[in-house]
């Protein structure tokens, strides 16, 4: 929900997964427009939470989200008001993002820091649109190589998803994933990541090299079964062992912090998550190298795989075997 509003022109996103905390996060902005209030969520007494920020003057309109009976739907759907806010509507769950941007239009585009121009709206692509996309092959996947950070050994490479949209280009995960998510489209588009990963993985085969190809999984597809078992399918079919794939799982809006704060604690997560990698004989790959002067900062913190624009940039798979062959990469 947080990259679906993103996309539709939202500014300033707090989220928080109980009433102090959802309190404590307004008080420090000063308030808010739009509160989306989950009403499944045990840990929240909306009504109490509501009313208190709403006598306060925090707090402007309200969205629920609840899975409601259909009659009981309408009936919450006909009020204009819930705990003396500004009911904006009923969202359900999984949130559609057609009704995400109804919700957001019938607020309007206020904002309280008026001196700042907002965002331009995003248009986001039609279901339509991304499934014709999908049906005619147009996600691609581009290889971006890990290296081991004190020569140039490829340690492996991760899959990112590139939409070659015949209308709008090259479009990137930030200007479709939301879609593909709220449309339930994102298995498909990881299967096909996933065989074209496998061709790339037979072409580096037959010249030799043996590496580790990774790919990004939403949190959401973690709790399905076929997917897993397309998976092992997938593997077997080929005669790749399961060694060969490795599945990134992340989530937005983990840590809510000041820029300052995060940069004083990077030091001390990597450190950490090093210590927690070698305790678990498991390897740690570090994204996001730009800079030499990164390079040799995260070296000498005993970093030993890396990747970033620094090594290589994403790449379609005739330009990373060309790049390989090229560069003379060392087995």
């Amino acid at each position: 929900m947080v990259t679906a509003l993103q996309h539709l022109g939202v500014i300033d996103i707090l989220q928080a997964d109980n009433n102090e905390g959802a309190m404590a996060q307004i008080r420090r902005a000063g308030g808010v427009d739009i509160v989306l209030c989950d009403l499944g969520n045990t840990a929240l007494n909306c009504q109490d939470f509501l009313h208190s920020v709403g006598q306060n003057g925090m707090v402007r309109a309200v969205a629920l989200c609840s899975e409601f009976r259909p009659e009981l739907r309408r009936a919450v759907e006909q009020m204009t008001n819930f705990a003396g806010l500004q009911l904006l509507g009923v969202l359900s769950k999984p949130t559609q993002l057609y009704s995400l941007q109804q919700i957001l239009q019938r607020y309007g585009h206020r904002r309280l820091l008026p001196d700042v121009d907002p965002a331009p709206p995003y248009k986001l692509p039609s279901e339509e649109d991304v499934r014709r996309g999908l049906a005619l092959g147009e996600f691609k996947a581009w290889f971006q190589p890990k290296f081991e950070m004190n020569g140039t050994v490829l340690a492996g490479a991760e899959a990112l998803a590139r939409w070659e949209h015949p209308v709008r280009g090259l479009l990137l995960p930030k200007d479709f994933l939301a879609a593909v998510l709220a449309y339930d489209l994102i298995d498909e588009m990881l299967k096909q990541m996933l065989e074209q990963g496998m061709s790339l993985l037979h072409a580096l085969r037959q010249s030799g090299l043996g590496v580790e190809l990774a790919f990004n999984l939403h949190a959401s597809q973690l709790a399905r079964d076929d997917l897993t078992d397309h998976i092992h399918q997938v593997l077997k079919s080929n005669d790749f062992p399961g060694s060969t794939l490795l599945f990134e799982v992340a989530e937005n809006g983990l840590l809510d912090i000041p820029r300052a704060t995060r940069e004083n604690l990077l030091r001390p997560v990597i450190s950490s998550t090093l210590a927690l990698g070698e305790a678990l004989g498991m390897s740690v790959v570090i994204e996001g190298i730009e800079t030499e002067e990164q390079r040799q900062e995260l070296l000498a913190l005993g970093c030993t795989q890396g990747q970033g624009y620094l090594c290589a940039r994403p790449m379609g798979r005739e330009d990373l075997l060309s790049w390989l062959d090229s560069r003379h990469i060392a087995r």
